[in-house]
């Protein structure tokens, strides 16, 4: 993953005062293989096949402005409930937002890195800023992913033009989708029963 991009959500982070309670952030990796079917059981097998393209269970709406939803952290919140142990960190009263940035946290305990815990995010790609072109390059260019990743692409992404990958890191479930001008990430790190499908679904569940 491009340094400055580390840079940027680390600061956003940084802005919610939540330091120490953000999971790893996605690793530069490549494949062409498609995504690994979801199941909405809460009993999903990591060993899901990684032949087919990710489907959404039916309550899940296919999102269609690629825009972060008003209820952007609710939403991620209401997915992830099904998952124990991941309440949502609120920021302290005043913290500043980052700018075109969200970042919601899910973890009983801040600060402590044992525990599981989810992040989720949003970064607003319509500046001009080179920095902002660097980090829309590492969803479309091949050469920033690895032999873990899995390029996503079902239709309701490709239709749309947009553009992504899941990947498993050590025990972190970790997704990244570019719409048309917003970053989208989510990471479910030591979270049991999760797989990199939950953390593209946790994204899905807060686009519109």
């Amino acid at each position: 993953m491009q340094q400055s991009l580390v840079k940027v959500l680390t600061a956003a982070l940084a802005t919610l005062a939540l330091t120490g309670c953000g999971a790893q952030q996605p690793k530069a990796e490549t494949s062409s293989a498609p995504s690994a079917d979801h199941q909405p059981s809460a009993g999903t097998s990591p060993s899901a096949s990684a032949t087919a393209s990710p489907s959404l269970p039916p309550r899940q709406r296919i999102p269609t402005t690629g825009l972060p939803s008003a209820q952007f952290c609710d939403a991620g919140e209401t997915y992830l409930a099904k998952f124990a142990g991941l309440p949502r960190v609120q920021p302290p009263a005043g913290s500043p937002e980052g700018r075109g940035a969200s970042i919601c946290a899910y973890t009983a305990v801040i600060g402590d890195i044992t525990v599981p815990v989810a992040t989720l995010s949003s970064l607003n790609l319509s500046g001009a800023s080179d920095e902002l072109a660097n980090i829309k390059r590492t969803c479309d260019d091949d050469s920033q992913l690895g032999p873990a990743a899995t390029r996503i692409d079902a239709d309701w992404a490709q239709s749309r033009g947009w553009s992504g990958w899941t990947t498993t890191i050590d025990t972190s479930q970790q997704a990244i989708l570019c719409t048309d001008d917003h970053y989208f990430s989510a990471s479910l790190s030591d979270v049991p029963g999760s797989t990199k499908d939950d953390a593209l679904n946790t994204i899905l569940a807060a686009i519109d």
